[in-house]
């Protein structure tokens, strides 16, 4: 009898046990860049330049940032940030660095575009830091222009822990800014074709985890440390895909599906039948 009770007692147990459930749903939205040649650069959140998402305002900054700087031509320095619209209708933004040069000949286009190019320069890589009021993740972007790039490694894009080395006269270099990135915030992504005026990239595939600082720019060798050589590309980003994480905890459940249920009762009472045709 001792065995018959302790089975009664594991189903009554499994009856009433309490199950708590966790929604991570995604909340998204698209956040535009602009629609005009000049955007307001700051390096934090601004309160007049927000998304709203699931009905939170989430206040966005953003500068752009070039390795152009120091003798060595690798110290982080910041560039403007210049927006054009193209043919489509959509406008897009690029960065100018110190290397504002534009080399027909080498196919280099530096006065506009954000960009990777290697032939006037030592290893120039374009990014631009998207600062956030709160935790959020990336989940694509579209981009209304883009020259060269080889269909594969063609934008870089990084979570990051914190901004410090971009303030003023920190001296940082990618190297710096490469040991501050957020775990499953870092990715190298193709652009799709170019359909009603934009590419478009996803990085759902790769990047789960969240950020208050993005890196999003031309594909950077220095973040990637299993390849060193590139080919290069100039983009204009238009917009970016914001997702943020809702972690809803559902109220405390009772129930066990029926089956399951059914299916311990019957063994708890085959199990007393069996004890008693014995005894008799």
């Amino acid at each position: 009898m001792k065995y018959i009770k302790r089975v009664a007692l594991c189903a009554m147990s499994l009856l009433s046990s309490t199950v708590f459930a966790n929604d991570s749903t995604l909340n998204e939205e698209t956040y535009s860049l602009g629609s005009t040649k000049y955007i307001s650069e700051s390096l934090n959140p601004l309160s007049s330049n927000f998304i709203e998402i699931d009905g939170q305002k989430i206040y966005v900054g953003i500068t752009g940032w070039a390795d152009t700087g120091g003798s060595s031509d690798l110290v982080l320095e910041q560039g403007a940030i210049k927006g054009w619209e193209n043919s489509k209708g959509v406008w897009g933004y690029g960065l100018y660095n110190n290397d504002t040069r534009h080399n027909s000949q080498y196919g280099t286009y530096d006065t506009h575009s954000l960009d990777n190019y290697t032939n006037e320069g030592s290893q120039d890589f374009d990014m631009f830091l998207i600062s956030f009021s709160e935790e959020v993740t990336l989940t694509s972007a579209s981009f209304s222009y883009k020259h060269g790039g080889d269909g594969e490694r063609e934008i870089t894009v990084a979570g990051l822990k914190n901004a410090n080395a971009f303030q003023d006269a920190v001296n940082s270099t990618w190297s710096d800014v490469y040991s501050t990135i957020v775990e499953n915030t870092l990715g190298h992504f193709s652009l799709g074709n170019k359909v009603n005026g934009v590419f478009e990239s996803s990085f759902t595939n790769t990047i789960s985890g969240t950020a208050q600082y993005w890196l999003v720019g031309a594909y950077n060798t220095v973040f990637d440390k299993n390849n060193t050589s590139h080919t290069g590309i100039g983009l204009k980003l238009s917009s970016l895909n914001i997702g943020l994480k809702d972690n809803t905890q559902q109220p405390p459940s009772t129930e066990v599906s029926e089956p399951g249920a059914l299916a311990l009762m019957s063994l708890g009472l085959g199990l007393v039948l069996y004890r008693r045709k014995r005894r008799v």
